[in-house]
């Protein structure tokens, strides 16, 4: 599980309420736990305490307004220490525009902006469109983090502190071995494909709902394939085409993403159907992830990572 630590303005409270509540599906997977300054104690001290979660954050989100920028503590304290951790690979920064503002010139403007193209969260006429494409980001650096598969830090265990020798092992409730069969890891691979498209057909829509320039296409050849396609004032932006591989194709079973739909055997990436001998999962075969291969993946978890590469077309 992977801290989050959100950095803002207290003038921008309902963006970082809101935002919190869009993050709850992440916490309900066990991928995060957040953090901001009205999680503190009577008594706590403000600066330490502070500083302490920033210091162990893995993810930092920045609510960028120019409230935000103005603020000697959001911008020449957590944001300057944020920046310094994001260039050592220490933590990831994700800034999030939430009030338009000038803040193209910034150091955090060499980072990954969202919602995507800088548009501010408050310029969507249905805000909740915003809050999906940053939570789908959010989630995005969470399963890709080499520390995503750990549970929660303490603070010391984040410094490199050791358990004493003497202290016991948590025990845990032992995990029963299963032996999975083909039609196992096909119905898997079957509602795996029903909820990406869905995931698919839902976004599109939503694009749609979110800018009146935006026109999408979402086909269903068979049930093993379907494709998606995004018009920018009538121009083609992004396509894809994603299907259900069979055993003997594109190197085993698994669901294939590619950006040229026409083609019959080229794919850009593939999810592998695999299992550990306890549950079925997804695994990235990592030809478009950035750094190490993410470990077992969700259903969800796969719709938001694919999602994600058509978005990436339109940047």
């Amino acid at each position: 599980m992977l801290r989050v630590f959100i950095s803002y303005s207290h003038y921008d409270d309902r963006f970082r309420d809101e935002l919190d509540s869009h993050l709850s599906a992440l916490r309900r997977e066990g991928l995060i736990e957040v953090w901001y300054d009205q999680e503190m104690l009577g008594g706590d001290e403000l600066d330490a305490t502070i500083h302490e979660q920033l210091e162990t954050a893995d993810i930092i989100v920045l609510l960028v307004s120019a409230r935000f920028i103005k603020s000697h503590y959001c911008y020449d304290v957590e944001t300057t220490r944020a920046m310094d951790r994001h260039r050592s690979g220490t933590a990831r920064v994700i800034p999030v525009i939430v009030d338009p503002c000038s803040w193209q010139s910034l150091p955090l403007a060499t980072l990954k902006v969202l919602p995507h193209d800088g548009k501010a969260v408050s310029q969507f006429s249905n805000q909740n469109e915003a809050y999906v494409q940053i939570v789908a980001e959010i989630r995005r650096a969470a399963t890709l983090s080499p520390r995503s598969q750990a549970g929660p830090r303490s603070p010391e265990a984040s410094q490199g502190a050791t358990l004493p020798s003497d202290t016991p092992p948590t025990r845990s409730s032992p995990r029963i071995r299963k032996s999975f069969s083909d039609r196992d890891r096909d119905l898997f691979g079957e509602e795996a494909l029903g909820y990406i498209a869905a995931h698919f057909e839902a976004s599109l829509a939503a694009l749609e709902r979110a800018d009146a320039d935006i026109e999408t296409r979402f086909r269903r050849r068979d049930d093993a394939t379907f494709t998606a396609a995004v018009y920018v004032q009538g121009t083609l932006r992004a396509e894809c085409k994603i299907w259900y591989a069979p055993r003997g194709s594109l190197g085993g079973l698994g669901i294939a993403y590619s950006d040229d739909p026409s083609s019959t055997n080229r794919f850009n990436e593939q999810l592998f159907i695999e299992d550990d001998g306890y549950t079925i999962h997804l695994r990235l075969l990592g030809m478009t992830s950035v750094g190490a291969t993410p470990g077992p993946m969700t259903k969800e978890q796969a719709a938001a990572y694919y999602w994600d590469l058509l978005l990436r077309r339109l940047n």
